[in-house]
Formats: structure tokens, sequence, C-alpha cells
């Protein structure tokens, strides 16, 4: 029925011509993306059990020298009891042992504290606020009690996989990141049925400006997570704005690095090198991603994940996010809708050159006979090959701007005044869903 639902709003958005290519691409019909095959088919492989099979074994787990604590911050209200205890049990499961789970419950009602009473376990903490404040307000609350070194975001509905936080702590044993996120996927309300996984890429700073990919399962370091806060201006889409104020953070962070000091005739004065915003691999080896499913977003005609009409309101703050962090940049933009809910464009006035100093090429994609038949490479991957130009791509990735790799020279327009290899650290080649060369 969701389903239906989600086509039905769809088609009010956008008419009835893009609703068909829609169906189309999602049923896999006629040039879909590979990528979105293979996520369609994705139910057939997954498990469907309330409990997945370890991967990570004990003798792993027992190299690690890194000894990281990781509080889960849970702010709760009102949540369905049987959700609530699945969420605390897939964290209870964990194959990690050193982690810690802060739950701020504002519910009015006193059933989610009665649950409580089941659970002895003294790394949960559980705090009932006298006031519901809001996500953000709530989420703030919760996080005064976390003293991890790692601080995890779960929602109170959701599932962590057993090996979510063991995965994560292998990643973090040979790099020291800021900030760790891990693919995800859907789960029906019974939680057995797995659907509609999000593989993300890398991290991808211009993908991150079209969506929310990152989402769930995130991690963030103590010391970035004590430099944001959770906005209640931006509930609904406090997760996105978060993100977008670590990445603005880190990056200042650079800049601060590029500041010398010198000593000229008794006195400091600053010096700034050539700096460019955003530029290089630099959020690559602050952020990292591990390429497994390990985070279960319940899907449930409450939630967003089933229901995106439900919480449209979220997708208004997500522009919002943008614009904040556009206005920060100090970049003339405006940010608008995409037919996709939750999903951006951002235009960039008089044009992407002239406000992104970082960028140093754009790239779109061949169509010949009405199939893409060259398109960008990211993650060292060619995407689209074979889809039909009408459709949106796995993640409607065709209809958004992220940052590429490579793409066919003809279908790359470069700077007037200096190519790629011209910068230090390297320039960046973002990928236009309006750039297409026809042959």
């Amino acid at each position: 029925m969701s389903q239906i639902s989600r086509t039905v709003s769809f088609l009010k958005r956008n008419g009835v011509v893009p609703t068909v290519y829609a169906a189309m691409e999602r049923m896999g019909w006629f040039g879909a993306d590979p990528d979105q095959i293979r996520a369609n088919r994705y139910g057939e492989t997954a498990e469907r059990t309330k409990e997945p099979t370890r991967t990570v074994t004990p003798k792993e787990l027992r190299k690690l020298t890194k000894e990281y604590r990781f509080s889960i911050v849970v702010p709760a209200y009102e949540t369905n009891e049987t959700y609530y205890r699945e969420m605390i049990n897939s964290v209870c499961r964990q194959s990690y042992p050193n982690w810690q789970l802060v739950i701020a419950d504002a519910s009015k009602s006193d059933k989610l504290e009665k649950v409580m009473t089941e659970y002895t376990d003294e790394r949960i903490c559980y705090a009932r606020l006298k006031d519901n404040k809001g996500i953000s307000e709530n989420t703030n609350e919760a996080l005064k009690h976390a003293d991890g070194d790692y601080i995890g975001l779960l929602d109170h509905d959701d599932l962590l996989h057993p090996d979510a936080l063991a995965e994560i702590a292998m990643l973090l044993e040979n790099t020291k990141y800021e900030m760790v996120y891990t693919d995800e996927d859907k789960v029906s309300g019974d939680g057995t049925v797995h659907f509609e996984p999000n593989f993300k890429p890398d991290f991808n700073f211009d993908f991150l400006l079209s969506n929310n990919y990152i989402c769930h399962f995130t991690v963030l370091s103590k010391s970035l997570m004590e430099s944001l806060t959770f906005r209640p201006a931006f509930n609904g889409a406090q997760d996105y704005d978060l993100f977008l104020q670590a990445v603005y953070e880190l990056e200042c962070r650079r800049r601060d690095d590029f500041l010398i000091l010198e000593e000229e005739e008794g006195q400091k004065r600053e010096v700034k090198e050539t700096y460019i915003p955003y530029e290089g691999d630099y959020l690559k080896r602050k952020i990292g991603h591990v390429p497994k499913v390990l985070y279960h977003w319940r899907a449930h005609m409450a939630s967003t994940s089933d229901n995106p009409e439900s919480k449209r309101y979220a997708y208004e703050a997500g522009i919002r996010a943008l614009e904040n962090f556009a206005a920060k940049n100090e970049w003339n933009v405006s940010v608008e809708h995409t037919r996709h809910l939750g999903f951006y464009r951002i235009q960039y006035k008089p044009d992407i050159f002239q406000v992104r100093p970082d960028v140093t090429a754009v790239c779109g994609k061949k169509v010949r006979f009405g199939k893409v038949v060259a398109g960008p490479v990211v993650d060292g991957r060619e995407l689209f090959a074979g889809m039909n130009e009408k459709y949106s791509g796995y993640m409607h990735k065709a209809v958004l701007t992220f940052e590429a790799e490579d793409a066919d020279e003809a279908c790359i327009r470069r700077r007037d005044e200096e190519t790629l290899s011209s910068r230090t650290g390297g320039g960046r080649m973002v990928y236009l869903p309006e750039f297409t060369v026809r042959n």
C-alpha cells in the first residue's frame, strides 16, 4: 500500500510522464541503471531474520589495539514498545563490547520507563526528560550523558547490525577518522524483510550537497561533536544539518592550519597562503566509510522512510540547512527541490566556476539514441552505462550534482584559465546533470 501512496504522491507533484518513467525504472525495464537493478534484487539476498549473522570474529576483535568507546545516542518519544525493545536489543547484541547506550525519553507516558526495568546492563544510560522540546533539543540533552570517544546516532525505532561497532572500530584501527558512516537499508515493521539498500560512495562532498546520503549509521569523534550542536530550527533535517556543520568545521580546521605566524619587527603577523576551500582529498582523510549495510531503517507509515509526505517539513528543513551552509561559505546560490523529495539542486550564481574556486572542471553524460553511453566515474566505476536518458539513476544520481573522478573527454568542460592538474592538491570535477552531450 505504501508503494501505491508514494506513486500517487509523486504523480501529483510531477505529472504523468515523469511518473511513468519512474515506475518503469523502478521495475528495471527498458534500460534501467545497473545499480538500480542490483538494488531491486537486494531483497532476494538479504537475511530475513531479526538476528543477522555476525561476520566479525572474536579473533579479529582481539587484534584491535585501540580501545575506542562508542556512545550511541537515542532521543525517544512515545515509541512503539516492540520497536523500542528491538532497538535496545540490537545494541546489546553488538559484537564490540565497549559501548554506551544513552536514551533521552521525552514521552508524556511512562511506558518506555517501564520497559527500561527489563534491562540491567550498566552500559545503558536512561534519562527521563521533564519536557519534550523537540528532537534536536532532546538529542542535545542525551549528549550531556555521552562519555565515549565517538558519538553514534540511532533512531528510537531502528536497528543496528550486530557488527556495526566492530566494523567501525576496525576501520579506525588504521586511520583515526573524525567521522565514519556505513551503508544502510530499510526493514519492514516486523524487522524481517530488508529492501531499498543505500550503497553509499566514499565521502563525496557535492553529493552531500544534493542529498543527505550519509544518513545512518554515523559516528563522530567526541572532539568534533563538541564543536557542533543539534539546532531546533532544522528539526526534521537535524542530522543533515549536523553533517553539514561537521564538514564546515573540518574545513575551518584545515584553513586554520594554513595560517602561519611570523615574527617581524617584534610583532606577530598572520600570513595566509594561497587557500582554496574544500580542495583535494582532505575531507576524505577525515571522513571514513564502511561499505557494508550495518543499519536498518524501520519502514512504517509514521516514518519518512516509508511515507515521505508524512514529514514534508523535513525536506523544507533540508533546504534551510543547505542555504545556511552556503551562507557560511559566502556562496551566492539558490536551493530548490528536485522532483524526488529529499534530493536538492543548488543553482550557483552566476555559475559554479565563479562561486566555487575548488571546482576546476564539470562533466556530464553522453547520450546516443536515448541511452547513456558515457558518464562520470565515481569510486572507480563509470555510472549510468546503458541507462535510459529519461531515468534518474540509482539514488537519483543522474539528476543530482556530485563529485566525479573522471569522465569521457567529450563530456568535460574545464575552467578557461587552468586544468585539473594545475593546482596543488588537485582540483575537483563536479558532475552536472544538465550537461548532456548528444552523439
